[in-house]
């Protein structure tokens, strides 16, 4: 047979043309470590702001979507009880005092008025202040009324607005407490 055991000294057999083996395999593992140590940082760095401000969107979203739900179950349950709810369990929307962004409150201002806060746990999220309002309108009937203001991030629920006389019409609003902003 051809096969002559080599002294470890390149010969004509034992050595191929072109580039070695091992060459390609560094330069490739060179080529993945620029990647790793470059281009995926710079990924990175383009997409991470993004997915942070979506991430709290959602936060956002959390808290106002909850708001407008107790100001609706508010709403139901004046119209079935003749009074609002003194707190969230009663609102039959299966939600505890909170959730892991939010925490809930229920505060009645009066026998025809309620504010439902979400205030969210940590200061990424603003603060959402709903009111539901029951007021007599000029022809004798009842009208219930709901609207969510918004604000900036407060471990402790919003100020208490004062009231005014209540509207008597259903295309009024109540005043939103001080740094808030009234959602449409």
């Amino acid at each position: 047979s051809d096969f002559q055991p080599s002294d470890g000294q390149p010969t004509e057999s034992n050595v191929k043309k072109g580039v070695p083996v091992w060459v390609w395999i560094l330069s490739g593992c060179g080529c993945l470590g620029f990647a790793g140590l470059v281009v995926v940082p710079l990924l990175l760095a383009i997409a991470l702001p993004s997915f942070i401000n979506q991430a709290n969107q959602v936060k956002a979203s959390e808290g106002r979507t909850y708001t407008g739900s107790m100001n609706r179950a508010q709403q139901a349950y004046f119209l079935e009880q003749e009074r609002f709810s003194e707190s969230v369990a009663n609102l039959g929307l299966g939600l505890a005092e909170g959730t892991e962004n939010y925490q809930f409150q229920v505060t009645v201002l009066d026998e025809l008025a309620v504010r439902n806060v979400a205030s969210p746990k940590d200061t990424s999220g603003s603060t959402y202040a709903g009111y539901v309002w029951v007021s007599t309108l000029s022809d004798g009937s009842t009208w219930s009324t709901a609207q969510i203001c918004e604000g900036p991030y407060s471990p402790e629920p919003p100020p208490p607005i004062e009231l005014p006389t209540l509207p008597t019409s259903n295309e009024t609003s109540l005043p939103c407490p001080e740094g808030f902003t009234l959602l449409e």
